[in-house]
């Protein structure tokens, strides 16, 4: 079991062992403690023994968070929650919104209409899992997820129309490559209800974003939902299913 705190008091640079994975020039423990300490605002998520951090959000931030960014970092907290309490999953790394709105990338997409246009690709967060491969035993997989927290403020069009087609374009771009050196990757929409997310889905299906978005409504995200429960409705399919595959154990 974790429990959670604000208080750096009693968090040293040897419980903040193996964050950051795949970076190519990540922080030392000690930087990153450091970085703690200069946030605003922190949360972390520790194991009840006190060994080892599992977890953690910061914001260092100069306006009051909005509901947008609430709904973004409990969908974060699921996720380490889901991810640590799982037999098989590890969570990789989390790239939050923030880094994108310093440093975003720039795609060319098509409109609608066939003409070109480029677009800043902010999503709300990019993250990693890895278990055991599904398909080939001793063999490990990695899956990457783009996060879009929908609040419903944007219409029908406008979302296939400012996220979709330049989402398509991202995965496929080589700035996505790049950045997170991996060439697969899958766009995460959480909305508010199941009306908006049916509309949302014929959109992308007709946008090119099918089997590529995947979509589900804020009160069906739990941690012990967010990547192993059937609450995602795929883009270009009628049925719903989880966005980790579930591994089959077998009794020895």
């Amino acid at each position: 079991m974790i429990h959670y705190t604000r208080n750096l008091k009693s968090i040293s640079s040897e419980m903040l062992q193996g964050f950051f994975a795949g970076w190519p020039s990540p922080p030392s423990p000690t930087t990153h403690l450091k970085l703690f300490r200069q946030s605003d605002k922190i949360i972390l998520s520790i194991e009840d023994n006190n060994s080892r951090v599992v977890g953690f959000i910061t914001a260092i931030s100069d306006r009051i968070l909005t509901a947008h960014d609430l709904v973004v970092n409990y969908f974060r907290i699921d996720v380490i929650l889901a991810a640590h309490k799982s037999r098989s999953l590890t969570l990789q790394r989390w790239v939050p919104e923030s880094e994108f709105w310093s440093f975003p990338d720039t795609v060319e997409y098509k409109t609608a209409n066939g003409k070109s246009k480029k677009r800043k690709v902010i999503p709300d967060g990019f993250f990693t899992v890895r278990q055991p491969h599904v398909s080939q035993p001793g063999m490990m997989e990695e899956l990457a997820f783009l996060l879009e927290i929908d609040m419903g403020t944007e219409d029908n069009p406008r979302f296939a129309r400012e996220k979709v087609r330049p989402g398509v374009a991202y995965l496929k771009s080589e700035d996505y490559q790049a950045r997170f050196g991996v060439n697969y990757g899958r766009w995460l929409v959480v909305t508010t209800g199941k009306t908006r997310l049916a509309n949302m889905k014929d959109q992308t299906e007709h946008s090119g974003g099918s089997q590529l978005f995947h979509f589900t409504t804020m009160t069906q995200v739990s941690p012990e939902t967010v990547l192993t429960g059937p609450i995602w409705y795929v883009a270009g399919s009628d049925e719903t299913s989880s966005v980790v595959p579930q591994l089959r154990w077998t009794a020895p």
